[in-house]
C-alpha cells in the first residue's frame, strides 16, 4: 500500500499521510514500522527512517491483539487521508485463509470509521459448511458490516466459442460445433478449456492441417472419447507425458508453493542429483506449466490447479524425505555462506521440518532445534504468529528426553519461552499456560523467572482468574521483599496507601518536566530492572485480584522509577510492547469514562462499546476490562433509551450490581438526569460505604467529587419541593466541589455555578438565581459539557415555572431539549418534549 502511495501521490501528501501518521502513534511509531515496514516509504529523511528502524529492532513481539488495534489505527488515518480516493482490500484464495488472517481482516472491517471495500473469493466446492469462512461472514453481519455474495458461473458459450476461436485461429461461426463440446466437457471453466484442448490435441483428436493451414477435428468421435471432466486429472495426464527429468523438476518446484525464488534454484542446480533443475524448468515454461514472476525473479506456476498436480505426483509415503532431502541440501550450501535471511532461512526450515524426525543423529536434532528457535524468534518479530507458533513447537518436539534442562538449559529456556510468547499471541492460551510453567518450574536463575511471571501475569489478565492472579501476586511480593522492596500485607498496605500516593505526588513535584522527560531509559543495575519488571507485573494483576490496592502498587512503583531514575516511558511501554489487551483495555475504560463524564455523544459512545466488546468475543479475548465496559455500556444505554435498557442488561451476578462503585455512580448519574433525585442520597451513601470500607477517597478524589456534585443537586431539587434539609448539607456539597474548581476550573467551574444557582432558587433569592444559571449555561457551553448545559436549562426551567414565569420556562425547555438532542439522549428528549 505504502509503495503505491510513494509511487502515486506528490510529496506534499505523502509527508501530510506521514505526519498523520506520527500523530496518531507518536513515540510508538516503531510498533507500526514493525507490523508494516513498507510505511518507511513515506519517511523524508534518512536519519529520520534510521531512528525509526533502530527502535523497531528492539527485543519486544507484539501479539495478535496489538497488532489488529496498530493495523485498525493505521487503516483510520489512511482512510481519512485518502478520503477522496476509494481503498480497495482483494484477498483471493480465501479457503485456505487461517483464523488470525480472518481476524485482522475482520478488526479493519469491522470498524466503522474505515471507509474500505473489500473483495474476497474462495473456491466453493472446497469450503465445507463449517469452514471458518462462514463464521468469519457471520460475524461481520454482527457489525453491520453490508456484504453481497457473488457466485462467478463458468464461461457462456458465445465466450467460450470467442476463446476456441482465437486458440485456434478460425472463424467463431466455423468452430461452434466444437464449442458446444468443449463448454459441456469443462463447464466454461476458462484453465479447463485450454487444458482440454490440449488434450484433444495429445490425442489427435484435434490437429492442424499444413495442406489447408488451419484446425480440424472430427465432431463425431470427440464426444465418444472418454476424456475425464477433471481439470486436475488433464493436467495430470499432461505431466505423465513429460519426461522424467522435467517432472523431476516440477515436483521439486512445487515443494515450494506457488513459486520457486530463483537463488534456490541456483543453489540447488550446484548439487549433483539437481544439477539439471533450471533447464528443466525452462522446458515447463515451454509446457505452458510455468512462468516468470513479473519481476523475473522466481519461477511460478501458471495456476495453482497446476501446483496441486505437480506435488501429487510426489507419492504420499515419500513427501516428507522429498522435502527434507532439498531443505538438507539448501541448509548444506547455505551454512557455507552464513544465512542472514530470515526468509531463507524460514524457507530452508519449511523444508527440512517435513521430515526432521525420520533423523536418527540427536546431534542434528540439536542443530536444527537451534535452527527453529532462530526461526520462531524472527517470525515473532515479524508478527507473524502462525509459524513462530510451528517452529517454537517443533524445535521442542527435537528437544532429548533425558535430562533436557540440565544438558540444553538455554536452549529449553528460549525454545519454551519463545512457545509460550508465540502461543499466547496465536491465542493458544492453554498451551501458553503449559509452556510457562514449564519455564517457571525449571528456571534457575531471578531474570528467567521474572521473563515467565511476565507472560503468566499476561494469561491470568486475558483468563481473568483472580485465583491464579492472587497466587501470582504473593510470589512477586515474596521476591520483591528479597530484592530489599517490602510490600506490607493487605490491611497495612491499605492504610497506608494514602501516605504512599502523597510521597509520589509530591516526588513529581520535586521532578521538572525536562528531567522526567530524559530520564535514562535503563537502570544500569540489573537488579533494579528485577525491581521494575516485578511491580509491572504486581499492577498488571492488581486490576484483576486486588483493585483496591492497586493504587498503593502503582505509587511504590512510581516511588521507585524516580528514585533509581528509570525513565517513566520505560514503565507505560511495558504493556504496550508486550501487547497485553487488557491492561490496554483498562486505559479504553478510563477513556470511555471520561467521555461519559465530557458529554460526548451518546450514541457514538454506545456504538464505539459494543464495537470493543464485539471485538473481544470475536477475538476470545473477554476480559475483566470486557465485563467493565459492560457495566458503561449498560449506563449509556439507560442514558440514552431509560431504565428499561438498564435492566435488559443487568448481569446474572446481583452482587456486582450490589456493591461495585462504578455501578452505583452510574446508577447515580442515570437517577439524576431519569428525574429520581429521592434515590441519589440512598445511591450516594451507599458508594461512600463500599468505597471507604475497599478504597481510598484520596485515590476516588475525582469521582468523589462528582458524586457530591450530584447528591447536593438531587438534595437541592428535592428540598425544592418541600422536603426539609439543613442548608449546612448544602454547603457542605458546594464547598467539595468549589475545592475541585480550585484543580480544574474546566472540569467543576460550571457545577459549582449550577449548585449556587439551586441553593439561590431554594432560598428564594431570584435576582441572584437568574444571573447564576445564566453563568452555569455560559460556564458549561465554555468547557463544551452539553449534556450538564442542557441540564441548567432543565433546572433553570423548573425554577421558572415554579415562579409563574412561563415563557422564561419554556425557552430554558426548549434550550434543554436541543442540548439533550445532541448529547444523544432520546429519553431525555422525551421528557422535556412532555413537559
Amino acid at each position: 500500500m505504502f509503495v503505491l502511495i510513494a509511487k502515486k501521490y506528490i510529496e506534499q501528501k505523502r509527508h501530510s499521510i506521514y505526519q498523520a501518521l506520527v500523530s496518531e502513534f507518536d513515540s510508538h511509531l516503531y510498533l507500526l514500522v514493525r507490523t508494516v515496514p513498507n510505511v518507511l516509504q513515506l519517511a523524508s529523511s534518512e536519519t529520520m527512517m534510521h531512528s525509526i528502524i533502530n527502535d523497531a529492532l528492539e527485543e519486544n513481539e507484539i501479539n495478535f491483539f496489538s497488532m489488529c488495534e496498530v493495523i485498525k489505527r493505521l487503516m483510520r488515518v489512511v482512510s481519512s487521508q485518502l478520503s477522496s480516493s476509494a481503498m480497495i482490500l482483494m484477498v483471493d484464495d480465501l479457503q485456505w485463509a487461517d483464523p488470525v488472517s480472518l481476524g485482522l481482516i475482520h478488526t479493519i472491517l469491522a470498524d466503522p470509521d474505515i471507509s474500505i471495500l473489500f473483495v474476497g473469493t474462495y473456491r466453493d466446492n472446497e469450503v465445507p459448511p463449517s469452514h471458518i469462512l462462514f463464521g468469519f461472514c457471520e460475524w461481520l453481519l454482527k457489525f453491520n458490516v453490508p456484504l453481497t455474495n457473488l457466485k462467478i458461473q463458468g464461461l457462456l458459450f458465445e465466450d467460450v466459442n470467442f476463446m476456441v476461436s482465437d486458440l485456434l485461429g478460425t472463424f467463431p461461426r466455423l468452430c461452434e460445433s466444437l464449442s458446444r463440446v468443449v463448454l459441456r466437457k469443462t463447464e466454461g471453466n476458462p484453465l479447463f478449456v485450454s487444458t482440454f484442448l490440449s488434450s484433444l490435441v495429445g490425442k489427435q483428436l484435434l490437429q492442424y492441417n499444413l495442406r489447408i493451414k488451419r484446425w480440424e477435428w472430427n465432431i463425431d468421435e470427440i464426444p465418444a472419447e472418454n476424456i475425464t471432466p477433471n481439470v486436475l486429472d488433464l493436467i495430470s495426464a499432461k505431466m505423465d507425458e513429460l519426461s522424467e527429468n522435467i517432472r523431476a523438476a516440477l515436483k521439486t518446484a512445487s515443494c515450494f508453493g506457488i513459486k520457486m525464488h530463483d537463488s534456490f534454484v541456483h543453489e540447488l542446480s550446484q548439487h549433483p542429483h539437481y544439477s539439471s533443475l533450471r533447464t528443466n524448468l525452462m522446458a515447463a515454461i515451454d509446457y505452458g506449466l510455468m512462468e516468470f514472476d513479473s519481476d523475473g525473479s522466481s519461477f511460478r506456476f501458471v495456476h495453482d490447479n497446476v501446483l496441486e498436480a505437480a506435488y501429487d505426483m510426489i507419492s504420499s509415503d515419500s513427501k516428507d524425505k522429498f522435502h527434507f532431502d532439498i531443505g538438507m541440501v539448501l541448509l548444506a550450501s547455505y551454512e557455507k555462506k552464513n544465512i542472514e535471511s530470515t526468509s531463507t532461512l524460514v524457507a530452508i526450515l519449511d523444508q527440512i521440518n517435513h521430515g526432521v524426525l525420520l533423523l536418527e543423529d540427536k546431534a542434528q536434532h540439536i542443530s536444527i532445534a537451534k535452527l527453529n528457535l532462530q526461526a520462531g524468534m524472527e517470525s515473532l518479530r515479524g508478527s507473524n504468529y502462525t509459524s513462530a507458533y510451528n517452529f517454537a513447537k517443533l524445535g521442542v518436539s527435537l528437544l532429548p528426553d533425558d535430562s533436557p534442562w540440565t544438558k540444553h538449559y538455554d536452549l529449553c529456556l528460549k525454545l519454551y519461552m519463545l512457545l509460550s510468547r508465540a502461543a499466547y499471541s496465536y491465542r493458544k492460551i492453554d498451551e501458553a499456560k503449559d509452556a510457562t510453567n514449564i519455564v517457571i518450574n525449571h528456571a534457575n536463575t531471578l531474570q528467567d523467572k521474572l521473563d515467565a511471571y511476565t507472560i503468566k501475569r499476561n494469561i491470568i489478565v486475558v483468563d481473568c482468574n483472580p485465583d491464579d492472579a492472587n497466587q501470582l501476586i504473593a510470589t512477586v511480593i515474596g521476591l520483591l521483599k528479597s530484592l530489599g522492596e517490602h510490600i506490607p500485607c493487605d490491611g497495612e498496605a491499605r492504610r497506608d496507601i494514602s501516605r504512599q500516593v502523597d510521597i509520589a505526588i509530591k516526588s513529581f513535584q520535586r521532578e521538572s518536566d525536562d528531567r522526567l522527560l530524559h530520564m535514562p531509559e535503563f537502570s544500569s543495575e540489573k537488579k533494579h530492572d528485577a525491581i521494575m519488571q516485578a511491580y509491572s507485573i504486581l499492577v498488571g494483576l492488581g486490576f484483576i485480584a486486588k483493585p483496591q490496592l492497586n493504587a498503593y502498587y502503582a505509587a511504590r512503583w512510581a516511588q521507585f522509577c524516580l528514585k533509581h531514575t528509570v525513565a517513566l516511558k520505560q514503565a507505560y511501554d511495558v504493556g504496550l510492547q508486550t501487547g497485553n489487551s487488557s491492561i490496554a483495555g483498562m486505559h479504553k475504560i478510563f477513556a470511555i469514562a471520561r467521555e461519559i463524564f465530557a458529554g460526548v455523544n451518546l450514541v457514538r459512545i454506545k456504538d464505539e462499546i459494543e464495537c470493543d466488546l464485539k471485538s473481544q468475543e470475536y477475538h476470545g479475548s473477554v476480559s475483566v476490562a470486557g465485563m467493565k465496559l459492560g457495566v458503561h455500556l449498560m449506563a449509556v444505554k439507560c442514558l440514552i433509551d431509560g431504565e428499561k435498557e438498564s435492566s435488559s442488561t443487568k448481569s446474572e451476578d446481583e452482587s456486582l450490581y450490589e456493591n461495585n462503585p462504578t455501578v452505583v455512580h452510574y446508577q447515580m448519574i442515570t437517577s439524576v438526569y431519569c428525574g429520581y433525585f429521592e434515590r441519589v442520597k440512598h445511591l450516594a451513601k451507599r458508594w461512600e460505604k463500599i468505597t471507604v470500607t475497599n478504597y481510598s477517597k484520596e485515590i476516588l478524589s475525582l469521582r468523589l467529587v462528582y458524586v457530591y456534585f450530584y447528591w447536593g443537586l438531587a438534595s437541592l431539587v428535592v428540598a425544592r419541593r418541600g422536603r426539609a434539609s439543613k442548608i449546612s448539607d448544602f454547603d457542605r456539597f458546594i464547598s467539595i466541589v468549589e475545592n475541585a474548581e480550585g484543580f480544574s476550573m474546566w472540569n467543576f467551574r460550571n457545577k459549582v455555578t449550577l449548585l449556587k444557582a439551586l441553593r439561590h432558587s431554594l432560598l428564594s433569592q431570584n435576582t441572584e438565581a437568574d444571573a447564576t444559571f445564566q453563568s452555569a449555561v455560559e460556564f458549561s457551553q465554555s468547557s463544551k459539557f452539553v449534556h450538564e448545559e442542557g441540564l441548567c436549562h432543565e433546572l433553570a426551567g423548573m425554577h421558572y415555572e415554579e415562579l409563574g414565569e412561563f415563557q422564561k420556562a419554556l425557552n430554558s425547555y426548549r434550550q434543554a431539549e436541543k442540548c439533550y438532542s445532541t448529547w444523544g439522549s432520546q429519553m431525555k428528549y422525551r421528557i422535556i418534549r412532555n413537559i
